[in-house]
């Protein structure tokens, strides 16, 4: 609380801070306030809220006022109480921050814009008027001085949800205040004795800013700071104050939570690609995966592995001889090699000969040849028992006697494949 002071040949000096400088610190103030409140609720990841507000809402709250004479209003004194001794040089500053109430009604347009309306007073802000005495500096109450101011003000509103229960907000408007100033010096040491009252009205610029937390289901706590923009030029300068205030939001309705998210749905892994079908590359009629003789020519009568059944193999002889050629002997190789890898293949050698000779002879010489085949197969590892020996003599003759041609075709050995028939 700061005082009128006054004495016969002494003022003590005053400080008075400027509304510049006022509206400042109003702003740093409440800025600070706003972010401290805010901080817990945008920490708070796990702190829900299920409601979306709008529409109309109440306000009642508890402010104080800083309130401040202007220099017109010093300077004045002597003027109105000429019955008061306030020295040669009347001069002095009031300064006190009242508490006083508030309500108001508002109306958001949604989430964000709004319109508000007001009434705000506070209770008398007292100060003491003191005589200084110039010779020892002794001070002596001789009165006081009480003010106050109340009035409308009319905002639009602009909010910022800032967390799931927290906004901050701003407000900018018009404003029309009343200050009622009273002066009563009692009398003492000489400075006599006086009262007066005044009032004034001024309207202007307003804004506010500050935060507020929604704690319950339609019920709000604001933290705010305001600036007034009036001039009471006889009484006081601009005034700003802080309130604490307490709302009840009739609109509002619960947000209905986000939809789950659909579920994935697993497209069924394609199905597998249908067996390749079975190759058989010879056309024999067995797979490949049986078929142990590939490459059997096609229309060949083969069995049950694929191999032809009607494959034969010929030798030729000189007259009057069973010895194997070379020729011969090559033929046979080739044979052994399949017979030891197709071991289920078994078959006969038919030994002929052309109709030199008696037909005694010739079936055994038949015979011999036959032999002389079987026996080079034993040396190359194939059983006996796998070839029947049979001697046909001139039998079956596939040439003419009559020439030397037909006859040489007539000398021979034929090794056939009996196993398809059994």
């Amino acid at each position: 609380m700061r005082s009128i002071q006054t004495a016969a040949s002494q003022v003590l000096p005053h400080s008075r801070r400027r509304p510049g400088t006022t509206a400042l610190r109003l702003a740093l103030a409440s800025m600070a306030a706003a972010g401290v409140l805010a901080a817990p609720a945008m920490a708070a990841d796990a702190d829900r809220w299920d409601w979306d507000y709008d529409g109309l809402y109440l306000g009642l709250g508890v402010n104080g006022t800083s309130l401040q004479t202007s220099d017109s209003f010093s300077s004045s004194l002597p003027t109105r109480l000429p019955s008061v001794n306030f020295g040669p040089d009347p001069s002095g500053n009031f300064e006190d921050f009242p508490v006083g109430g508030q309500a108001y009604i508002g109306w958001m347009f949604n989430r964000y814009l709004g319109l508000e309306g007001r009434y705000s007073g506070t209770a008398d802000g007292e100060s003491d008027i003191n005589f200084v005495d110039g010779g020892t500096g002794a001070k002596t109450n001789i009165g006081d001085v009480k003010t106050s101011i109340d009035g409308w003000t009319a905002y639009g509103v602009a909010n910022w949800p800032v967390a799931q229960r927290w906004d901050l907000f701003g407000k900018a408007g018009y404003t029309w205040q009343n200050a009622d100033v009273k002066v009563n010096v009692d009398g003492g040491e000489g400075s006599g004795s006086g009262s007066f009252s005044d009032s004034e009205s001024d309207n202007g610029f307003a804004a506010a800013i500050g935060a507020r937390w929604r704690f319950a289901h339609h019920w709000a706590a604001t933290l705010e700071g305001e600036y007034l923009d009036v001039n009471f030029e006889d009484a006081l300068d601009e005034p700003w104050r802080a309130s604490l205030n307490v709302e009840y939001w009739f609109g509002g309705h619960e947000i209905a939570p986000p939809p789950p998210p659909p579920a994935r749905v697993v497209a069924a892994p394609p199905p597998p690609p249908p067996p390749a079908a079975p190759k058989d590359s010879d056309g024999d009629g067995v797979l490949d995966g049986t078929d142990q003789c590939p490459e059997t020519p096609r229309g060949d009568r083969v069995g049950p592995a694929g191999c032809s059944c009607d494959v034969s193999r010929q030798l030729t002889f000189k007259t009057d001889s069973a010895e194997l050629s070379d020729a011969d002997k090559l033929v046979l190789d080739e044979m052994a090699e399949n017979l030891t890898r197709l071991k289920f293949i078994s078959g006969t050698i038919e030994g002929y000969t052309d109709s030199t000779g008696t037909d005694a002879y010739n079936l055994g010489l038949s015979e011999r040849r036959a032999k002389s085949a079987a026996d080079y197969l034993a040396t190359k590892g194939i059983a006996s028992d796998r070839m029947q020996v049979v001697g046909r003599g001139e039998s079956d003759p596939v040439g003419d006697n009559k020439t030397a041609e037909g006859r040489a075709q007539n000398r021979r050995v034929v090794a056939k494949r009996t196993d398809c028939d059994k």
